[in-house]
């Protein structure tokens, strides 16, 4: 199918309404997701209640995501279990998406369990600007302000002088300032990756380590190096697919559409045929093969954050527009990530934030995903009513034949 005219941006479809008639506030019951824009929660310690679970829902919560990358099993099992009473008491459903691992990479660091089973860590690690910063993938290696053992010894083998690195909190958001940047100094006969700190950093939370990828990189990358599946991620598919119905599983850093393969090799293999693959697209790889990848999968989720380290910001804003499409023309939902990163701790968002909903669902997203938000945020709930909201607004004044009309058309 040549989608070459239906990706490019369009003109936002609009009912023909008077400016009177956009300034009607959203009655408080239209905030509930029906057919609307789909929104998919992380849980996590801000909203693993059975209580907290039940507003979600009544808010507008129409996804629950299970992040098996930070958190223990049987934590993620009381998620679940806890979510299944919320249903059962709200009179709602709700889907279940399992989010994996792959080819994160992350810190190794010493992990103990708060009285709930969430995983805390010790001490920010405090690193000074221009300060010297080793990565290594010796398994002994103790973690320190200069010294930072990964889970990717393939890293050495792909980065080169001058090559970007970037260290951050894993679902960390741009109001937490808790990324440091890297550059490559040398690699040492001994694999290990010298880097300069280029600005100071506090480092707290898992920490994931990303190289960036430049314009002219060859698809061998450092991260295609790593499986699509890791062994953890098999063990969370099997133990609680098992007990709980899993309707979506994500996978991280597709990168082409064998991953996509791969995935659903390992779904057949475990009896979970039902399980739909959301393609997480993260990297340069994936945008250069996204119609395979897309024709693949069943979803798409679309990781700004973490496209941003490949693509300047000037050309997100329009690569989010052309990916939008594409998926439009294929009839493929597709999910966006972090529009509300201020919510984590403020009560509303700015204007930017947003405008920046209700502009990608006068795009055509099918989906938005919230992560630190209600992970560990401190307005879970207000968070998803306040999407909701925005969504719906947005959706009103959407005049969803022509936009129908056009896609026919082309």
């Amino acid at each position: 199918m040549d989608t070459r005219n239906v990706a490019k941006a369009k003109t936002h479809f609009f009912t023909d309404v008077d400016i009177s008639d956009v300034l009607v506030p959203i009655e408080a019951a239209a905030g509930r997701c029906q057919w609307g824009t789909k929104i998919a929660v992380t849980l996590g310690p801000a909203c693993q209640s059975t209580d907290t679970l039940v507003e979600l829902l009544e808010s507008g919560m129409t996804c629950a995501r299970i992040d098996v990358t930070w958190g223990t099993l049987e934590y993620h099992q009381r998620s679940l279990s806890n979510l299944a009473a919320a249903m059962r008491r709200a009179q709602r459903l709700c889907s279940v998406w399992l989010d994996t691992t792959g080819r994160e990479v992350a810190v190794r660091q010493a992990v103990t369990l708060d009285e709930n089973g969430w995983p805390k860590l010790g001490a920010p690690l405090e690193i000074k600007r221009g300060s010297c910063v080793t990565l290594t993938a010796n398994p002994t290696a103790q973690v320190s302000p200069s010294l930072l053992p990964i889970t990717a010894p393939s890293l050495a083998l792909h980065v080169s002088p001058g090559t970007l690195v970037e260290v951050g909190r894993y679902l960390g958001t741009g109001a937490t300032g808790a990324t440091l940047r890297l550059r490559v100094q040398s690699v040492t006969r001994d694999q290990e990756v010298v880097c300069q700190a280029l600005h100071d950093a506090s480092l707290d939370g898992l920490l994931t380590v990303m190289a960036h990828h430049s314009p002219d990189s060859h698809d061998a990358a450092w991260d295609l190096d790593l499986p699509i599946l890791t062994e953890a991620d098999v063990a969370a598919l099997r133990s609680l697919g098992a007990e709980y119905e899993i309707d979506y599983v994500s996978a991280s850093f597709v990168s082409c559409a064998a991953d996509v393969a791969d995935v659903r090799g390992v779904l057949d293999a475990l009896g979970l045929h039902q399980t739909k693959i959301v393609a997480k697209v993260e990297r340069r790889p994936g945008i250069r093969h996204f119609e395979a990848i897309a024709a693949a999968a069943d979803a798409i989720l679309l990781s700004r954050g973490n496209l941003g380290l490949d693509y300047d910001a000037e050309l997100m804003a329009i690569l989010q527009k052309h990916v939008v499409g594409l998926c439009n023309a294929l009839g493929k939902p597709i999910f966006l990530t972090r529009f509300v990163d201020t919510m984590v701790s403020a009560p509303r968002p700015t204007r930017a934030e947003a405008t920046d909903v209700a502009n990608a669902v006068l795009d055509g997203v099918d989906g938005i995903l919230l992560g630190a938000e209600t992970q560990s945020g401190a307005n879970a709930r207000l968070t998803v009513k306040t999407i909701a909201q925005l969504a719906r607004c947005a959706e009103r004044h959407f005049d969803y034949r022509s936009h129908h009309d056009r896609l026919a058309d082309d």
